[in-house]
């Protein structure tokens, strides 16, 4: 073998030096081998909690925009309209909703006489009726809500019924004092969780007002439940219960695949090439 030769190792020898100093390196596969890979499943379920929360809060958002009055929700042709509802409905969603002049025939035509509570005129036999529990701070503004709507159906059972701008004001009327009563609580926690209800009720009223054009209040139905009647509890369930329906579906989905181990991210990761 000549001088060269020997003091240059072959090509075989200097792979099997470079793998050997890889493998020192590298840590051994017995040491940690129970852990779970560091940027697994971790990170995308923190990423799928994050736009879980930004659609949640994209909801709640969009309902203050929502409700805001249309252009074409105007009092275009009030001759037409019944003027004791549309004065009615002008007061029950202004500064001084106790004050608001209730038609004399009202409670003849209705079947019931509205009374004060906490400073808002409101139907006694309404109230937030859901198999979603919601605060009980909503009570007085979805009774007020339900009054709002029976006006509706009053000037309709005149033969006058109100433009679009009344059931909008109505409905942006139980949108703020539900947003109003959960400003009441000082604890974050709390305060969060009841702006979300309110989100999600305010946001059901809203897409069935739109559904009926913001016209006179009717029964509707789907898969067997009612979204408009005399009690916004029915108007909220079917939407928001299948809403947080699949929300706990998917979030136990998530727990059961960290749990059982699988790393999603392992099937994306590839491992680094080597050239010879």
């Amino acid at each position: 073998m000549s001088d060269a030769t020997q003091d240059h190792p072959s090509r075989a020898e200097s792979i099997a030096g470079s793998s050997v100093a890889r493998g020192a390196d590298a840590p051994s596969e017995g040491i940690g081998a129970g852990r779970k890979p560091v940027s697994g499943p971790d990170g995308r379920s923190g990423r799928l909690r994050l736009a879980g929360a930004a659609a949640v809060m994209a909801m709640v958002a969009g309902s203050t925009v929502a409700f805001a009055p249309a252009a074409a929700a105007v009092i275009s042709h009030p001759d037409t309209e019944s003027a004791a509802a549309r004065t009615a409905v002008a007061e029950l969603t202004g500064d001084h909703p106790w004050e608001a002049a209730i038609p004399d025939d009202f409670q003849s035509r209705q079947g019931y006489r509205p009374v004060v509570a906490d400073g808002l005129l409101v139907d006694p036999r309404g109230g937030c009726s859901s198999p979603i529990p919601l605060p009980l701070d909503f009570d007085n503004a979805c009774k007020a809500h339900d009054l709002g709507y029976d006006m509706l159906r009053y000037a309709e059972r005149e033969h006058r019924p109100l433009g679009p701008w009344a059931r909008q004001a109505v409905d942006a009327a139980l949108e703020q004092r539900m947003y109003a009563a959960c400003s009441a609580h000082t604890e974050p926690l709390v305060r969060t969780r009841c702006e979300v209800l309110a989100g999600v009720a305010t946001t059901a009223v809203d897409l069935n007002s739109r559904r009926q054009n913001y016209a006179t209040p009717v029964p509707e139905y789907v898969f067997g439940t009612e979204l408009s009647g005399t009690a916004l509890g029915r108007q909220v369930a079917a939407p928001a219960a299948g809403g947080v329906v699949a929300l706990i579906a998917l979030l136990l989905g998530i727990r059961r695949v960290r749990r059982r181990g699988f790393a999603g991210a392992m099937f994306l990761r590839r491992e680094p090439r080597i050239a010879y």
